[in-house]
């Protein structure tokens, strides 16, 4: 396949999964690696035009899958992709999982980092990766113990099993894990609807032991779930479901579903 093959599969399939977020409704930067050379799109409405072709890093992988400020697009956030040897949906969904994380950095990814003490102390320390390598503890047999609770919880018992994380866990710790809940379990979500719409397998990588950043994914996809099941526009407003999300430990929490809404989810939260 080459790269305008791609290109274009990627703007057929982002046409049929339009409704599924409001994020769709528009493009992303897109580089496209193909051969160690990047090729890069720039959105124009709702089609991309080639604007460069670049020598890719020497430190990028050749199974490249990421968004991040990309230097040679002016550190732009950019959706990054290996170019497939064949037409795939799969890979196709993978850019779409990176347009969420381009839709978060434009939203209010760096307001919402800023205000974490993990983030600041991490940075502070020069360590410019901690939301890839920071030290959690994921095999701590407690927080494994706490974690499994928390994936296998009904909708009821979500809440309880989130106090008892957040009592356990230090700030950071806590700040991490729903720092990476809300911005890989929402992609994860988002991604899962994009693949219910394409008639592909859901993602459920994640739930296997032992633990790792990846767990995340799964457990921030439940948590999103969960918190539609109060409010069904709880994913309109990136912002505030970061802060729903922190805050759903509390013991003064409001959130009680319908009980058709009980009804709908019962059994599809655990």
């Amino acid at each position: 396949m080459d790269v305008y093959g791609f290109v274009s599969e990627l703007l057929v399939n982002v046409r049929r999964v339009r409704e599924t977020h409001p994020l769709f409704g528009k493009l992303y930067p897109l580089a496209v690696l193909r051969k160690r050379e990047l090729y890069l799109f720039e959105p124009q409405g709702l089609e991309y035009k080639l604007v460069k072709v670049v020598p890719a890093p020497s430190w990028m992988p050749e199974n490249v899958s990421a968004a991040f400020p990309l230097q040679q697009n002016d550190w732009r956030m950019t959706a990054v992709i290996s170019l497939p040897s064949e037409a795939s949906l799969e890979k196709v969904v993978l850019t779409l999982h990176e347009f969420v994380h381009c839709y978060q950095w434009e939203c209010c990814e760096e307001k919402l980092k800023n205000s974490l003490t993990v983030a600041r102390e991490e940075v502070e320390n020069g360590n410019y990766m901690w939301e890839l390598n920071y030290s959690f503890p994921y095999g701590d047999p407690t927080f494994t113990e706490l974690y499994s609770r928390f994936l296998d919880a009904s909708y009821v018992e979500i809440q309880c099993v989130r106090r008892e994380l957040r009592e356990y866990l230090s700030l950071k710790n806590y700040e991490y894990m729903v720092w990476q809940e809300w911005k890989e379990g929402f992609a994860r979500y988002v991604e899962n609807l994009v693949r219910r719409k394409l008639q592909l397998e859901e993602n459920q990588l994640g739930r296997e032991k032992p633990f790792t950043r990846l767990t995340f994914y799964t457990g921030g996809e439940k948590l999103v779930k969960w918190l539609q099941s109060f409010n069904p526009e709880a994913t309109s407003n990136l912002e505030e479901l970061f802060y729903r999300m922190y805050a759903c430990n509390s013991e003064t929490s409001t959130l009680t579903p319908s009980p058709e809404v009980l009804m709908k989810l019962k059994g599809s939260l655990s």
